[in-house]
């Protein structure tokens, strides 16, 4: 009902779905049901629904859910499952945390492929105080994810923030969670921080992909100054949220 209520006023949606079941038993097609009857939602829909399987997976690799490679063949299979039966509004989004101690992890099976992947997102958080670290800018928390992608061949796909998150640092009034120097830039990065717009495969232009709105609850909005990125929610860093 809350989904029904945001997307009554123009906002496209952006659902996470986590599985309670290993990656393996979804991959084998037992769980193609659920999956279908999911499909049949959101086709009657009729409009673009952004969805990503299980988003932040890392941490739970190795654990009851399986491998990187259960997880990837899971989500290939739920995407796969759904174009089958015609779901032409659904986005895939591949949604992982984005911090370096995960980057094997993405090299070693965790990515799904590109022909199952239509966007990348990941959930920056400047922790700051909650874990006993330096208060650290927008641009250094969303930087190093960004940069890593161009550099392992996903350059071409559309970026967006997951989530993104800060805590006001104690020592600077200005550098706060609502607003000041922690919140997205209004205007473009210092020279050199972002490479220039390139077209995608499609041949549009990375100013244009940044026009695409999505949610996930909330409209999405652009961040200035960032080719292709564009940011779907915020919050303030938990801190019970996992290790990352």
């Amino acid at each position: 009902a809350a989904e029904q209520r945001v997307a009554a006023r123009g906002t496209d949606l952006f659902l996470a779905w986590k599985p309670d079941v290993p990656w393996r038993q979804v991959a084998s097609g037992a769980e193609d049901a659920t999956i279908d009857a999911a499909a049949a939602r959101v086709a009657a829909h009729g409009r673009r629904v952004f969805l990503t399987f299980h988003h932040e997976p890392e941490d739970q690799v190795g654990t009851s859910y399986g491998s990187a490679g259960d997880y990837a063949g899971a989500f290939r299979h739920v995407v796969e499952r759904f174009r089958a039966r015609g779901v032409g509004n659904a986005v895939w989004v591949w949604n992982v945390m984005g911090a370096a101690k995960w980057y094997g992890l993405y090299t070693g099976g965790l990515y799904p492929g590109d022909d199952v992947v239509d966007w990348i997102a990941w959930d920056p958080y400047n922790w700051g105080a909650c874990r006993g670290e330096a208060w650290a800018s927008f641009w250094a928390v969303v930087k190093p994810f960004y940069d890593w992608l161009g550099a392992h061949g996903h350059g071409d796909k559309p970026f967006m923030l997951g989530e993104y998150g800060t805590v006001d640092d104690p020592t600077t009034a200005t550098r706060t969670a609502t607003g000041g120097s922690a919140r997205p830039p209004a205007a473009s990065p210092p020279t050199g921080h972002w490479p220039p717009p390139s077209a995608d495969a499609g041949g549009q232009s990375a100013a244009a992909r940044r026009s695409r709105p999505a949610s996930s609850g909330t409209a999405m909005r652009t961040v200035p100054g960032i080719p292709k990125l564009v940011q779907a929610r915020t919050s303030t860093p938990r801190r019970a949220r996992p290790a990352r």
